[in-house]
């Protein structure tokens, strides 16, 4: 913990990737390079294979993405208020001491008036997102951090008691190997700014990739497909968030999310991509949850028009 001018207590800073400024040519010419002597997955080294993947993508995206943090400072306070507040603490004569005073409050006051008109333009009715982002950037606020007074094995135990066995799907629904058309139109659809799984690896790092990179995710995924998943893969990073309003003294009232390897999500990506045109037409119009176009608006029109 470090402390400003005023004592008070500031956060250590936290670097994080810049993808904004991330120079995406060489990150591709880097990972098409290191593509090429990637070992073929197959049933003998199918984790050592991924485990040379996600190095990597590491590699590239150290060399090609930069690093940093953003400083945390007080709305109405900067480095060019510390002239005058030096000048004003080591002043003796009266007069000297009135104008580092002067000089120091008209700087605050004009910082005050940017706060002002930073403040006015914030506005809930389009993003309340980027409101949130505007008051805590504004602030300076974070949140607290609460320390957990239950084991983690404790939250573990309570998710693998309400797990449930996943079947292995049909085999006559995805016996025929995957195409690098459907490999694009799985990353087309990968988000970015997700939280990172276990390996390390942010969706940006994944999408941005070269053709070499690409014959070789095709061909993984053909060898995941047969049951070949890397060990890496039954690994989830958890994070156990307290429900509001609830006490902190009960694994049952936490809220569990479970972040997966980005490489994993692509490929449920390709397996919801081949089974939802199978299955979305055998689910009743009534089924709303978990389906695509569909939201608690059509079930509140629906009810209004068996209403009159």
């Amino acid at each position: 913990m470090t402390s400003d001018i005023f004592g008070r207590r500031c956060s250590e800073t936290v670097t994080a990737s810049n993808f904004q400024k991330a120079d995406w040519s060489l990150y591709k010419k880097i990972v098409n390079d290191l593509a090429n002597h990637l070992p073929c997955p197959d049933i003998e080294n199918i984790n050592e294979a991924y485990k040379r993947f996600t190095n990597a993508l590491e590699i590239a995206g150290k060399r090609a993405v930069p690093t940093g943090f953003r400083k945390k400072c007080s709305p109405s306070w900067d480095n060019d208020c510390n002239v005058p507040y030096v000048k004003y603490k080591e002043a003796t004569a009266s007069e000297d001491i009135q104008d580092a005073a002067t000089a120091l409050m008209d700087h605050i006051e004009k910082k005050q008036e940017r706060w002002m008109e930073a403040v006015s333009s914030i506005d809930f009715k389009h993003s309340s997102r980027k409101a949130w982002q505007r008051i805590n950037l504004l602030t300076g606020c974070t949140r607290k951090k609460i320390r957990c007074l239950i084991d983690p094995n404790a939250i573990a135990k309570h998710i693998v008691q309400n797990g449930c066995f996943v079947q292995q799907f049909v085999q006559n629904h995805l016996g025929v190997p995957f195409t690098k058309t459907e490999l694009e139109a799985a990353l087309m659809t990968t988000q970015p700014r997700k939280a990172k799984g276990p390996n390390g690896v942010p969706n940006e790092i994944l999408t941005n990739r070269g053709e070499a990179l690409l014959n070789w995710l095709l061909s993984f995924v053909k060898a995941c497909l047969a049951n070949l998943i890397p060990k890496m893969w039954r690994r989830v990073s958890v994070v156990a968030i307290l429900k509001p309003g609830k006490p902190r003294s009960s694994p049952n009232i936490y809220r569990k999310i479970s972040l997966l390897c980005s490489s994993f999500k692509l490929f449920e990506r390709f397996i919801l991509n081949r089974i939802n045109p199978i299955i979305d037409p055998l689910l009743p119009t009534e089924q709303v949850g978990f389906r695509k176009y569909r939201s608690t608006a059509h079930q509140v029109c629906r009810l209004t028009q068996n209403i009159e």
